[in-house]
């Protein structure tokens, strides 16, 4: 373990290090140069609520209670990010390759979509017998429209060579990332240690200590917060999921998919996601696009006023009625 952290903090010191000038003092550079300390805080945080777990309620008995805090750090440390990777591999294990799956059968279809949906606005603006003028401002926004989805994809593909090498960078500095937390866990109480003599040792006492005990609260309720929206998340991406089904939805795994990662984040998350799954769906068949506006309407009405209330109340240990 030590020989990887020093590897890790060796290839952190020549990031920082390398080429250094004024360039490297924008807030930009400096951030990528922060980049695998900021995911190792993160993958340390995530890991840590198994960490807890595992130490409070499996190895607080029995045998266990006379073991050395060392060695029952080290095997918390050992079963929770043993735990953490077989989540995080089962999880794309499942889904990945259905994902890809429907991706590819999506960029496939695309133009026949679009071509299929032009076909269909054509006949239904043709069949509402309205003004010259009109069928032709409403034909005219349509191809504007068919021309910019098409412009949109076009000048996407370039950049896939982009995505790729920026996705091997995130994949190094996760890396680094992960190795850190193992480092940040292992002596946690040290390094909280540390930062809570830096605070009385900068602000007065009453101020310490009340910083303290506000980021004390402030991470019981990050901790549940994280618990309550993802369970808000999974319980209405199951409710589109299973309205897809019924529908005959193409791609309705993909899209739910889309649905639940955009709804983690707060307030706008949820039309994010909307807006391209409607899109998508609109394109492969417009009656069942207009019918799933509706649709996302309901399940926003639903998490708003029904399960968020209720299930981050719960959490929280609040009120619904303040959520």
């Amino acid at each position: 373990v030590y020989a990887f952290l020093v590897i890790a903090f060796a290839i952190l010191f020549f990031r920082v290090t390398e080429n250094i000038g004024i360039e490297s003092l924008r807030p930009a550079r400096i951030l990528a140069m922060l980049t695998p300390i900021l995911i190792g805080l993160v993958i340390a945080y995530l890991v840590n609520l198994l960490l807890t777990l595992f130490e409070t309620k499996l190895l607080n008995r029995g045998r266990f209670k006379t073991m050395k805090p060392e060695k029952k750090r080290g095997i918390a440390l050992l079963l929770s990010y043993r735990s953490f990777i077989l989540i995080v591999i089962a999880f794309l294990g499942m889904l990945l390759p259905r994902l890809v799956e429907s991706a590819q059968a999506l960029v496939t279809s695309v133009p026949q979509n679009i071509g299929n949906t032009t076909e269909w606005v054509q006949e239904f603006i043709r069949n509402r017998n309205w003004d010259v003028q009109i069928e032709k401002y409403l034909t005219e926004q349509w191809q504007n429209l068919v021309a910019w989805v098409n412009g949109f994809l076009t000048n996407t593909l370039p950049h896939v060579g982009g995505f790729l090498l920026s996705t091997l960078t995130n994949l190094i500095n996760f890396f680094l990332g992960f190795i850190l937390s193992i480092y940040f866990l292992i002596r946690k109480e040290h390094y909280g240690g540390i930062v809570n003599k830096m605070l009385f040792a900068w602000l007065p006492i009453g101020a310490a200590e009340r910083t303290i005990e506000i980021a004390t609260r402030m991470d019981t309720l990050m901790k549940q917060y994280i618990k309550g929206q993802l369970l808000v998340s999974f319980t209405l991406s199951v409710f589109f999921f299973v309205i897809m089904l019924l529908m005959g939805t193409p791609y309705p795994l993909l899209l739910t998919f889309i649905l639940f990662v955009t709804d983690l984040i707060p307030v706008v998350g949820p039309w994010i996601g909307s807006i391209p799954v409607i899109l998508l769906i609109f394109l492969s068949n417009p009656v069942k696009g207009l019918w799933f506006i509706l649709v996302i309407l309901v399940g926003q009405q639903l998490e708003a006023n029904v399960v968020s209330p209720r299930i981050q109340g719960q959490q929280m240990g609040v009120s619904a009625f303040w959520i």
